[in-house]
C-alpha cells in the first residue's frame, strides 16, 4: 500500500535484518548467541516462532518511504519501532492484540501510527502537542501553551539531499529540553495554524514542516492509533 512507513519485507528477509533485535532483547540466552538468520529447515522453523513474537510485542522494522521526516530520517532509511505495551501488536501485518498504552509518550517523540482517516496507512511523525496542550504555529514560530519553542539556525550537509533536491533552512527546536533539528523550504511560508488537544489525543509534526502531511491537515492523533515509538 502507499504510505510513510512500510512493514519491511518477507518473512525470511526480515528474519536477516532482525538479527541485531534479538541480540539485543535476548543478550546474554544462548538462543541469541546461537541464532543464525541463514538458517533451514527444523532449525528455521524453531527460529520463526520467536521472531513474529519479537515484532509482534516489544519491536517491529519499517522503511520509511517519504521525506516527511527529514533530515531526522530520510526516505529509504529503516527505522525499529518500539511496541510493548502500545496499542497495536502486530507481526508481518496480523494483528496479534491491542491494549491500552502504558509508557508515557513525550513531547519530541517520533511515533508509527496509523493515518485516523485511513487506518491501513502507517505514518511517522514528531509528538508536538500531548493531552491539555494549545499549539499555535505562525510561519517558522512554534507556540506551546503560550511558551515560544527556542530554535536555533543549522546547516545541513551539502551532501544530504532530498528526493526533489530542494533548498531548506534547518533549525534546532527544544522542545521542554529535547533537542532536533527540522528542515524548512526556502523561502519562508506564511501560514498559522492554532489547536488545543483534548484528553487522549496528540498533535503531530513532520521534521520537514513545508512538505509533512500531518495534524495541520489531517487533525489530531488519536492514543488509539499509535502502533509504536521509534
Amino acid at each position: 500500500y502507499c504510505g510513510e512507513v512500510n512493514g519491511a519485507d518477507t518473512p525470511y528477509i526480515m528474519l536477516r535484518k532482525l538479527i541485531v533485535l534479538p541480540l539485543f532483547f535476548l543478550s546474554g540466552s544462548s538462543w541469541a548467541v546461537n541464532f543464525n538468520p541463514y538458517s533451514t529447515g527444523k532449525s528455521f522453523l524453531s527460529d520463526v516462532p520467536m521472531v513474529v513474537l519479537i515484532r509482534a510485542f516489544p519491536y517491529e522494522t519499517f522503511r520509511l518511504s517519504s521525506e516527511s521526516m527529514f533530515p531526522t530520517l530520510k526516505a529509504g532509511s529503516y527505522v525499529v519501532s518500539q511496541k510493548w505495551g502500545r496499542w497495536s501488536s502486530e507481526s508481518f501485518g496480523i494483528s496479534v492484540l491491542r491494549m491500552l498504552i502504558t509508557p508515557e509518550i513525550k513531547r519530541a517523540d517520533i511515533v508509527v501510527f496509523e493515518l485516523p482517516k485511513d487506518p491501513s496507512i502507517l505514518y511517522v511523525k514528531r509528538i508536538i502537542g500531548v493531552p491539555g496542550d494549545v499549539i499555535e504555529l505562525t510561519g517558522r514560530r512554534l507556540k506551546i501553551n503560550g511558551i515560544v519553542v527556542s530554535t536555533q539556525e543549522r546547516s545541513i550537509k551539502s551532501d544530504v539531499s532530498t528526493e526533489n533536491d530542494e533548498d531548506y533552512e534547518a533549525v534546532q527546536e527544544t522542545l521542554f529540553g529535547n533537542a532536533y533539528t527540522v528542515a524548512y523550504s526556502k523561502p519562508e511560508q506564511n501560514n498559522h495554524f492554532s489547536i488545543s488537544v483534548p484528553s487522549g489525543n496528540y498533535f503531530v509534526l513532520g521534521d520537514n514542516r513545508d512538505h509533512s502531511f500531518d495534524s495541520r491537515h489531517w487533525g489530531l492523533l488519536p492514543s488509539k492509533n499509535i502502533v509504536g515509538k521509534i
